[in-house]
């Protein structure tokens, strides 16, 4: 029997290092093109584990046992109650759309009327700089509507300005004269090069629009491609879902496979019940606050409840991130009739608000959340602060897995060694 490489005490270091080396090559050299090849495979990785147990309860009920009759009932189940669903609010946000665009003047007078409001209400400016202004805003008016005053201007202020080598003779330089001095001094040529940018800009601003508007257009086919593609893969995943959870064993040496086994189900149950039971309370949350601020009247009130559901993914700041378009919009839609209809409204909305998150919190989290392993809020909350510092919006919506992660690592490899 052959040695293998690398053997001796440090062999398995050194051919994990090898390993990880040969790998960061790989993504540096080809990084761009194996995402893109690979992201249709890994979308649908993700939507097979999010949908797997699903797929195990058709299976279980329906289906006798058998899989592939429950992956097919999985696609038509999504085929006859989700598609639908998604196509009327899509329709419903586009109708949305289109009325928000037509009453974006009517929103940005209330806009500047409120601004003006605001405005009344602040300390009022030092006397001093209030009478300058309104001196100099008063000799402008003057000097505009007295044709003496206009002619004064011109012979005393801004012809010499003008063509200062023309009023050095002690007359009043007259237009050819100014226009000659201007057009020697450069500023014609400035005008002319102005006229001219403002001629090339048009026309590369119709070219980048035309661009766009065909990138745009590869951009929908590439995206209809990929659509297309992930429904495919997703097939064959869900059908394989468990072959490939029984094959990633295999990679592991067999004196670390019953620890990598054990950690990796701790892993799943922690990421499963969060991510499944997260997403789950999102999409119902959005569409309760969507058909909630419908019926209160609230206008866009489907984009701001699809957008409170998927604010609600991200623990705690979600729900409030979720309320300041309702409560902005609110304002802004019902100032033109009144402090007492936005009052009103705001009053609705606050309603709307308490009882998606009555509901959220003693119906729908308690049910969908029950296995999940819960994390201590101060947890969640530095998590989330922690990826907001460190990615963003992105940093916040994989914190909290991220957490989960770290929890049962360190739980596995450090307390558990520990006490025993």
């Amino acid at each position: 029997m052959t040695e293998p490489y690398f053997s001796g005490r440090f062999g398995p270091l050194i051919r994990l290092s090898v390993s990880i080396l040969v790998v960061l090559v790989v993504l540096a050299l080809w990084g761009h093109a194996i995402w893109v090849a690979s992201s249709p495979f890994l979308i649908a990785l993700v939507l097979a584990y999010m949908l797997h147990p699903v797929t195990v309860f058709l299976q279980r009920r329906c289906c006798r046992g058998r899989r592939l009759p429950a992956v097919i009932l999985l696609y038509v189940l999504v085929l006859v109650v989700v598609i639908p669903i998604v196509a009327i609010l899509i329709v419903g946000m586009v109708g949305e759309l289109v009325g928000l665009y037509n009453n974006l003047p009517a929103y940005w007078e209330n806009v500047k009327s409120l601004c003006g409001a605001v405005l009344d209400h602040l300390p009022p400016l030092p006397e001093t700089f209030v009478s300058r202004i309104r001196s100099a805003r008063e000799e402008l008016d003057r000097i505009l509507r007295d044709p003496e005053k206009l002619r004064q201007f011109w012979e005393e202020t801004l012809a010499p300005m003008l063509a200062p080598q023309a009023a050095a003779s002690g007359e009043t330089p007259t237009v050819q004269e100014v226009v000659r001095e201007v057009s020697a001094t450069g500023v014609g040529r400035r005008v002319t090069d102005g006229v001219g940018g403002f001629l090339s800009g048009m026309t590369a601003t119709i070219r980048y629009v035309v661009g766009k508007l065909i990138g745009w257009m590869g951009g929908a086919v590439a995206f209809t491609t990929n659509l297309i593609l992930v429904v495919v893969i997703l097939f064959y995943f869900l059908l394989d879902f468990e072959k490939l959870g029984a094959a990633i064993p295999k990679f592991i040496p067999p004196g670390a496979r019953e620890d990598f086994l054990r950690i990796w189900g701790a892993i799943d149950r922690q990421l499963a019940g969060f991510l499944r039971g997260q997403i789950t309370i999102a999409i119902c949350v959005g569409i309760l606050s969507a058909i909630l601020y419908s019926i209160a009247g609230v206008d866009s009130g489907i984009l701001i409840g699809l957008f409170a559901g998927a604010c609600n993914i991200i623990p705690y700041l979600g729900p409030i991130m979720g309320l300041i378009p309702a409560v902005g919009s609110t304002v802004v839609e019902q100032y033109a009739f009144g402090l007492g209809a936005v009052a009103w409204q705001l009053f609705w909305v606050g309603i709307v608000y308490a009882t998606v998150q009555m509901l959220d919190g003693f119906v729908i989290s308690p049910r969908v959340m029950s296995e999940a392993v819960h994390l201590h809020p101060m947890v969640i909350l530095f998590a989330l602060m922690l990826g907001g510092s460190l990615g963003g919006m992105l940093g916040m919506l994989i914190a909290v897995p991220a957490a989960c992660v770290v929890r049962v690592l360190v739980q596995e490899l450090y307390l558990k060694p520990m006490e025993t």
